[in-house]
């Protein structure tokens, strides 16, 4: 494990010199080869431990501190999350657009919108027009009906959720115009809409992230004809813990807290989900920390619950005062201490407040 953590961070100090350092101008082919190589080496780390709670959590504390070591020796060093390491590729392309220093020779490689075949050197194969996949995507992104500002996602997901709330539309209608809008009739369309979306979900096995992010979407969409689909959703949320979960677990606090902005219900359910997996830690005199102590392998480590309320308060300015004053009489509760690893709630009131 310790050479997984290694190659982890290395590639973290890849990505950080990509996006500032002058060392970028001496890259070549094979160099950036290499580099996206890594990249996408720590999206496949991401992907098969992002749900073992003990080997995440090593993971995040190797973050920590190979984040904390570059901010003080890079520059306008942005810090790379867990849940970075999931698209790290995009980080590497990003980075290197935003460095003035990369030669204009590995420019027109992943600009090449032709991604030639017949290469005389096979390293560029892997990344060669990755820029210009990225142009796509933006350009699709504003031809489809735009979601809102938070949303930060693919044209492919953004048309699957248009497509599921015009289906969900169609079964939320259906009885109602065959059978009259009483309440009978409403019942069997919503029992209707929440089996398709189950059906959805079994068939996505393997891929469940990507369905919450499709959810996601399907909930931030502006259109008002889409109210009804999107109330179903998120009752269905609420019926159904385990998407819930994932999707709290896996997603951004700040797509999560955009979410919560525009809809009440799910703000309740998202907050009474970190609740509960703070209420479940107990610190460890050992690391020095608080541990997740929940069986669910989708539990949250204390520093992520941090910035998921720090991301609530700060989108929902209303919330704050709310948020911070439960936390205050939880911590009353537990003996009102101010002292480390004796409250979980007095530790999240002073992380909150720095």
């Amino acid at each position: 494990m310790e050479a997984v953590l290694k190659n982890m961070e290395v590639t973290v100090e890849l990505v950080g010199v990509a996006r500032h350092s002058s060392s970028v101008g001496l890259w070549d082919g094979p160099t950036l080869s290499r580099a996206f190589h890594w990249a996408q080496y720590c999206e496949l780390v991401f992907h098969r431990f992002y749900n073992q709670c003990s080997i995440r959590r090593l993971m995040e504390q190797r973050l920590e501190s190979t984040n904390s070591r570059l901010r003080a020796t890079v520059p306008g060093y942005t810090c790379i999350s867990f849940t970075d390491l999931s698209h790290l590729q995009n980080h590497l392309l990003l980075g290197l657009l935003s460095n003035p220093e990369l030669p204009p020779s590995l420019i027109t490689i992943l600009c090449d919108s032709k991604r030639t075949k017949n290469l005389p050197n096979k390293h560029h194969e892997d990344f060669r027009g990755m820029c210009d996949i990225l142009i796509r995507c933006k350009a699709a992104c504003r031809l489809l009906r735009p979601l809102t500002d938070s949303w930060v996602g693919d044209a492919g997901t953004e048309v699957q959720a248009e497509m599921l709330m015009e289906r969900l539309e169609d079964l939320l209608s259906h009885d109602s115009v065959a059978q009259g809008a009483d309440w009978l009739s409403h019942g069997r369309d919503t029992q209707r809409a929440e089996h398709f979306l189950r059906s959805l979900l079994l068939g996505c096995e393997g891929a469940e992230q990507h369905f919450c992010h499709v959810m996601a979407a399907a909930l931030l969409t502006e259109n008002q004809q889409h109210r009804a689909a999107q109330e179903c959703v998120v009752q269905w949320l609420h019926s159904d813990q385990r998407v819930l979960l994932l999707m709290c677990s896996t997603m951004s606090a700040k797509l999560l807290s955009q979410l919560a902005k525009q809809h009440q219900t799910f703000k309740d359910m998202y907050l009474c989900t970190l609740h509960g997996w703070a209420a479940q830690m107990e610190y460890s005199t050992d690391e020095g920390a608080w541990i997740q102590t929940s069986t669910n392998p989708y539990a949250l480590m204390f520093q992520e619950l941090t910035q998921h309320f720090k991301e609530l308060c700060e989108a929902c300015s209303s919330l704050r005062e709310n948020i911070l004053e439960h936390i205050m009489s939880l911590k009353k509760s537990n003996g009102d201490y101010d002292v480390e690893g004796l409250s979980v709630w007095g530790d999240l009131w002073t992380a909150l407040h720095k």
